[in-house]
């Protein structure tokens, strides 16, 4: 798949002048992260994506430590930190933390989250 998205991606920035970033999901344990990170790398990937839920602020970290590209940081699974006012975090805190870890900009919802 990264074969294929990159030759699209150089197509376009042949036939622009101007390549664009795409994030690659990579999200996965730390070994797992840095092998696909790798190959994005390698293959001229100009970012990387991951679900901050799933592999946690640490695992964001440690990816940071280690990436060569920029992070996007997927929040899949916010809703469940944020359907009941008596549970969860406000976004304006969680992106900072976030940003601290490593994440160099997040996905984030629409109006409404729609």
């Amino acid at each position: 798949k990264v074969k294929a998205v990159m030759a699209a991606v150089d197509k376009a920035a042949d036939a622009t002048g101007r390549k664009l970033m795409y994030a690659f999901n990579i999200t996965g344990d730390i070994g797992e992260m840095r092998r696909n990170h790798d190959l994005v790398v390698a293959a001229g990937g100009t970012a990387v994506m991951v679900s901050i839920l799933s592999i946690g602020l640490t695992g964001l970290a440690e990816l940071n430590r280690y990436s060569e590209v920029p992070i996007h940081g997927h929040r899949n699974q916010w809703g469940m930190l944020t359907r009941s006012p008596m549970l969860g975090i406000e976004f304006t805190a969680w992106q900072k933390l976030c940003r601290l870890a490593g994440a160099d900009h997040l996905h984030v919802n629409g109006l409404n989250s729609k």
